[in-house]
């Protein structure tokens, strides 16, 4: 009997179960590697339905950036000029209720005691009109300033903020410190907003669940593995058997008269 030859019945089935667990694990395998990958967003086909009908023409609705114009600076200085004494220096709530929005206000009893949504600082007296603009709709614009402390010892804050008309008034609607900066004589050190968000591990929003199709590469080693092993296993204990049987006929050679 060659080296390739497997006389055994037992040897014969082990080859061949081994031969069917491969197939298995390889099968496994393909269905990881095909198998869609499912968003927790809704896709397409999940979305519920919306009865129409068929006659009925649907309306088209567009969505775009509302119009550019010109930021109203004269009113928004005037504005900020009572808005940050009154509000942010907490010089005068009662008479800085009516500056803000109604939904940036919260309850009166709050809003007197100074509970407000609003970063208390005390801004150097000035005229606050060094403000720039972010983005000015009709109605809604957004803006950047900055505030040097009332005490020189202490640290300058720039604010982003955003005012809106509201019954025919500009009122301030969003007001909250984006930077600070070290009192001249200290160590230079900025804080910022994004300093509180937490890192960004990509350059994307994706989630970050992969592909069933990257089970493939760890399972396909695993069967190579598996099938190798194998073929290793049943080669050494075929020529192991081949040695013995022509170990057994020698003997048997030797032992006759």
């Amino acid at each position: 009997m060659t080296a390739l030859e497997i006389s055994s019945p037992r040897a014969r089935r082990r080859l061949a179960w081994l031969a069917g667990a491969a197939v298995v694990v390889g099968a496994i395998a393909a269905a990881s590697a095909l198998l869609p990958s499912r968003n927790p967003v809704l896709e397409a086909d999940d979305a519920p339905a919306v009865a129409t009908h068929a006659n009925q023409p649907q309306p088209v609705r567009a969505y775009g950036e509302p119009k550019t114009v010109p930021a109203p600076r004269k009113e928004l200085s005037t504005l900020l000029d009572a808005f940050i004494p009154a509000v942010i220096a907490r010089k005068d709530l009662a008479g800085g209720w009516n500056l803000v929005t109604a939904d940036a206000r919260g309850s009166r009893a709050d809003w007197m005691r100074g509970t407000t949504p609003f970063q208390s600082f005390q801004a150097r007296p000035e005229r606050y009109h060094g403000w720039t603009v972010n983005y000015s709709y009709p109605g809604d614009v957004g803006f950047d300033i900055f505030l040097a402390p009332k005490n020189p010892a202490d640290v300058s804050m720039a604010f982003r903020g955003e005012a809106k008309k509201e019954r025919g008034a500009w009122r301030i609607a969003v007001f909250y410190p984006q930077a600070t900066f070290q009192p001249a004589g200290e160590k230079a050190y900025v804080w910022a907003d994004t300093d509180l968000q937490p890192q960004a591990v990509g350059g994307s929003g994706t989630t970050g669940r992969l592909s069933a199709a990257w089970l493939l590469f760890p399972v396909g080693i695993f069967a190579a593995a598996l099938v190798g092993g194998v073929g290793f296993a049943l080669a050494r204990g075929v020529r192991l058997r081949a040695r013995v049987k022509r170990i057994e006929r020698e003997l048997a050679l030797s032992r006759r008269p």
